[in-house]
């Protein structure tokens, strides 16, 4: 009497077949390989530049935006190469780490120089940063500002300082309209007795005041802070 033959794979003999594996030494070879290249063109390119805010932008976003898509790309194209796919996807991990880490880090400092823009917050005093609030009609109400984005050894100058308002019923007081960088100052923002109920915009402007010495650009530096408040009646509806 004859016995069936077992199926592949149950009865324990190989079938011919590999298994599944994606080799991790490729992988590892092109996150090595593409971090270092990274680190050498950030080094170089801090070297080579010559203006501390020109061109820096650029180079702290090149290697993520040729390293990610291109490490995809290569992975896409070469997905039955299992090592050349796993070359491709370690070009897309160092993309991340350590290339973008240092390029969010690049950028963030670019902006403490000024270099990226500076910005100007009001905020309650010693408090979080506001976007709106409310007044009523005859109310005033006591805020801060300050100037962020530039450090004091970068821009020694001063920003002159000017409040804005969409309404003649809503009146910003700057106390103190010349500051240094970083430097905190008051802001008084007041609604007339006469004033109607309605939503509004109004804003601190900052104005950089170069001092002799310092690049031409210096003197188009300009940044502002812009709120909205809504005035309303009073509880005896007056």
């Amino acid at each position: 009497m004859t016995v069936p033959a077992q199926a592949s794979g149950i009865s324990g003999e190989p079938d011919g077949t590999e298994p599944f594996r994606w080799p991790l030494k490729p992988f590892l070879l092109g996150w090595a390989l593409a971090a270092a290249a990274a680190l050498l063109v950030r080094w170089l390119g801090q070297r080579l530049l010559g203006d501390p805010c020109q061109g820096h932008t650029v180079l702290a976003l090149l290697m993520p935006l040729l390293l990610g898509p291109g490490g995809l790309g290569l992975a896409a194209s070469q997905w039955n190469n299992r090592p050349r796919a796993m070359f491709g996807l370690g070009l897309v991990l160092a993309s991340f780490v350590p290339t973008l880490l240092l390029s969010a880090y690049d950028i963030g400092q670019l902006r403490n120089l000024g270099c990226a823009g500076g910005y100007l917050i009001v905020s309650e005093p010693g408090g979080k940063q506001l976007s709106e609030i409310t007044l009523a009609a005859g109310q005033s109400r006591e805020l801060q500002g300050r100037i962020g984005g530039y450090q004091r050894e970068s821009h020694p100058g001063i920003f002159q300082l000017q409040g804005q308002s969409m309404s003649s019923d809503l009146v910003v007081d700057l106390p103190k309209t010349a500051v240094h960088a970083g430097e905190v100052f008051p802001v008084r923002i007041h609604a007339k007795d006469t004033a109607v109920s309605n939503r509004f915009d109004w804003g601190v402007q900052a104005k950089y005041q170069p001092t002799p010495g310092e690049g031409g650009s210096a003197a188009e530096i300009e940044t502002s802070g812009k709120l909205s408040v809504t005035i309303i009646l009073d509880r005896s509806g007056k």
